[in-house]
Formats: structure tokens, C-alpha cells, sequence
């Protein structure tokens, strides 16, 4: 896959858990689909909803809708949302101008204990949604804009 194909998935993926938190009784696939502003294939859909749960985000899936799971129903007991637990997550590179002052040794901690909860695929699934923001925050063109990942499509 290359760099601009792996943008764009990261950036969908991001844009469907977006859509998820924000869907208490959830979603189908094709209320997904029409929800983006380039509407992949079911298929590829479903792809990104079995890649971010092997990846550990607390989804599940109940007759065709997929949902973020809760708080008190094995969701994280963080009272975060997913996309916000991931961003601090993925942080560290954006953090880079607060190192030797009071706020980097607990911001890193933070990190660390937020990388914790994740499996070992949504570890480098972190990582890897760390390296394509910072490109992408750096000025690589071939990888959507991070105003994109603001918020859910319309």
C-alpha cells in the first residue's frame, strides 16, 4: 500500500470511529458509507471496521449496526472518547516544543498508560497513525489534510 493509499485509509478509519462515537444506537455499513465524503465500498468498510477492532477499539456489532461500546459494557473506563484517547495517544511528536518543562513528564506518562490499554495491533496501529500526522502535519501533500480528522463528515 502506498503512502497516499495508507493516508487515506487512516483518515477514513478516523472519520468512522468519529461517526461511531457519535451513533448511540449505531450504524450500518451503508449509513457509514454515505456518511463519508468519498464513499469507499462496502467491503472496504468492512475492512475498516475488522482492522480497528483487532486493533482494540471497543467496537461491536448488533443485527448490521456496529457501535462503540460504552462505559460499564467493556468499553475503556476513560471518560474519553476513542478518537480522543487515540490523539493524545499519537501526541508525542506535537509535544515535542513542551520537553524540559513541567508538563512533559506527565504528559508522557499519560501516553504510556493510554498506549497500555491498547492490544499490540492498535499499539502499531498508534504508531503508525503518529508517523502519517506528523507527515501530514509537516506538509507531505500526498496524505489529507489534518483538518479532515476535525470532525465527522457531513
Amino acid at each position: 500500500m502506498s503512502a497516499r493509499e495508507r493516508g487515506r485509509q487512516v483518515v477514513r478509519q478516523w472519520q468512522v470511529l468519529r461517526l461511531l462515537e457519535g451513533a448511540r444506537r449505531g450504524l450500518t455499513v451503508d449509513e457509514i458509507r454515505g456518511a463519508l465524503d468519498q464513499p469507499p465500498s462496502q467491503r472496504t468498510i468492512y475492512r475498516d471496521l475488522h482492522q480497528l477492532e483487532a486493533a482494540g477499539f471497543p467496537l461491536v456489532e448488533e443485527e448490521g449496526r456496529y457501535r462503540m461500546l460504552q462505559t460499564g459494557e467493556g468499553a475503556w473506563s476513560v471518560p474519553l472518547d476513542t478518537t480522543q484517547l487515540l490523539a493524545l495517544a499519537v501526541s508525542e511528536d506535537l509535544m515535542e516544543p513542551l520537553q524540559g518543562t513541567y508538563l512533559a513528564g506527565p504528559l508522557r506518562e499519560l501516553r504510556a498508560r493510554l498506549k497500555a490499554m491498547l492490544t499490540p495491533v492498535g499499539r502499531a496501529y498508534s504508531e503508525e497513525l503518529r508517523r502519517t500526522a506528523v507527515a501530514t502535519l509537516v506538509g507531505t501533500r500526498a496524505i489529507p489534510r489534518p483538518d479532515s480528522l476535525d470532525a465527522p463528515p457531513r
